[in-house]
C-alpha cells in the first residue's frame, strides 16, 4: 500500500477496500506531477474510524 502515483488521472484505493483496512495499517501514497501542473482530488467515499481527535485514522495532503 507504499508508492508512487505518477499516471495522469487514476484511481486510489485502501486495501481491502471495500471492505474495512486492517488495523494498525499504515499507507503512503505519494502523487507526483510534472512542475506547474494542478493536482485534484476527489473522494468518491471517505470513512474514518470513530476515535476523537482522528489521532489513529487520518488523511494528510
Amino acid at each position: 500500500c507504499h508508492g508512487v502515483f505518477i499516471q495522469s488521472e487514476g484511481n486510489l484505493i485502501s486495501p481491502s477496500y471495500p471492505n474495512r483496512y486492517p488495523a494498525n495499517k499504515y499507507c503512503k501514497q505519494i502523487i507526483r506531477a510534472p512542475p506547474n501542473s494542478v493536482i485534484a482530488i476527489r473522494f468518491h467515499k471517505f470513512d474514518l474510524g470513530n476515535e476523537k481527535l482522528c489521532k489513529l485514522d487520518f488523511l494528510q495532503v
